[in-house]
């Protein structure tokens, strides 16, 4: 695709930026398969806020609302070649439109490109160390064999693997970490105003804490059917027993 055709609008993907999107997608995984079927169906339509590289999936015709902000992102990764690379990331579907980024380490793609290496969030499964690197990934069953919160302190990354539709699904570290604090009601401001802290001091947040927070998050933003009998952590029993009716009543059980 020429550099011309690349900036009418709308368009569809290039093949080499398709490329870039599946590798994020593992066909195998019947969430991600899921994407590359809508993906197959979208054209580019526009830009996002972030610049020439983040793009927004639609049909022609479809508006883009700016003044909404970016979905959670369900695939996230990098490409590496011998001399460029593309770090790239897919936000979860919102209103029939997808954003993703696709962040090039040039502007100029090389004509011969030899990949060396792949890798991607969507890959990891429980009981595995964190993609690129190996490092250590602290699991918290949220659900067993059903919902897996993974912390990745290296990445400074959280993600939740779904067993439902096998998606691991990144998660916005400030707002997890704001449930946290809610649970934990500890208002000192050097660990109330410190996300970074559930990296650095991990230890220090009980898996019990961790899941009560998970329960708070998704309660907002809806990402998980869960029934909260099957709560795998083991509060503490009078906690537990307020906190599933709390949990049962603000979602008319």
């Amino acid at each position: 695709m020429s550099e011309a055709e690349q900036k009418k609008i709308p368009r569809e993907l290039s093949e080499l930026e398709k490329y870039w999107l599946f590798k994020m997608l593992p066909s195998e995984r019947k969430g991600y398969n899921e994407y590359r079927k809508k993906i197959e169906q979208l054209l580019i339509i526009g830009s996002g806020r972030f610049g020439n590289n983040n793009f927004y999936l639609g049909k022609e015709g479809d508006v883009i609302d700016l003044s909404i902000s970016s979905s959670p992102v369900i695939a996230a990764g990098e490409v590496i070649y011998d001399s460029f690379n593309v770090y790239v990331t897919i936000h979860e579907e919102f209103e029939d439109k997808i954003e993703i980024d696709l962040k090039k380490s040039s502007e100029v793609i090389p004509e011969n490109l030899i990949e060396k290496s792949c890798w991607s969030y969507s890959e990891w499964l429980p009981a595995q160390k964190a993609p690129y690197d190996n490092s250590v990934v602290r699991e918290v069953a949220i659900i067993k064999n059903e919902v897996v919160l993974a912390i990745a302190p290296h990445h400074k990354k959280i993600w939740v693997y779904n067993c439902a539709d096998e998606i691991n699904y990144l998660i916005p570290v400030s707002n997890f970490y704001g449930d946290i604090i809610r649970v934990l009601k500890n208002h000192d401001p050097k660990i109330a105003l410190n996300p970074n802290r559930i990296f650095t001091n991990t230890d220090e947040f009980s898996d019990e804490v961790i899941a009560e927070a998970f329960f708070l998050y998704n309660r907002q933003w809806k990402k998980f059917l869960m029934d909260s009998s099957k709560l795998e952590t083991k509060l503490e029993s009078k906690k537990k027993k307020s906190f599933l009716n709390f949990f049962r009543f603000n979602n008319g059980d």
